[in-house]
């Protein structure tokens, strides 16, 4: 596991909103052993996000994605399950995210979608996780629901969130 302190060059993707204005060195609890890499721009990592009431949720802890908003990550004690954001995680590769969407789910509708990632970042065997994230694209919907209505879901999220179309990254 190696950790990297990532900065943003100018702002992550979506252009229209402006990320913290300012990002700690290093956590407090760093020790020096553990010193983390620095490197300037984003770690781009693939997500999967249960879809509800139009908005994304992370799919393993109760977070809802809210649009244009940059949270840092944080565990605050007494906070309870419902205040518990220990970082934002992301697969390192697309398929993998795909791969993992059914199980991950269940039997929601889900988004697959990737994400830029700064601040302190963990990097993990499958991929990272970070203090800060902004969602940078959504490419597919997945779940029982008719062609059009994916599409349609696909389009207002898209809006919602201020991705641009990516068919290749």
């Amino acid at each position: 596991m190696r950790r990297h302190h990532v900065i943003p060059l100018d702002h992550p993707i979506p252009a229209t909103t402006e990320p913290p204005s300012s990002l700690p060195a290093t956590k407090p609890e760093t020790q020096p052993s553990e010193s983390p890499e620095l490197g300037a721009g984003e770690i781009i990592g693939w997500r999967v996000w249960k879809l509800r009431n139009g908005l994304l949720h992370s799919v393993i802890i109760p977070y809802t994605w809210r649009p244009g908003v940059f949270e840092r990550s944080s565990c605050q004690k007494g906070g309870g399950y419902y205040n518990y954001n220990p970082g934002y995680h992301a697969f390192r590769h697309q398929e993998q995210a795909e791969r993992e969407a059914p199980m991950l789910a269940f039997s929601s509708l889900a988004a697959i979608g990737s994400v830029a990632l700064w601040g302190e970042v963990v990097e993990h065997q499958y991929g990272w996780r970070s203090e800060y994230a902004a969602v940078r694209s959504i490419i597919k919907i997945t779940g029982d629901i008719i062609f059009w209505s994916k599409q349609r879901l696909l389009l207002d999220l898209r809006e919602t969130y201020g991705c641009a179309v990516v068919t290749e990254i």
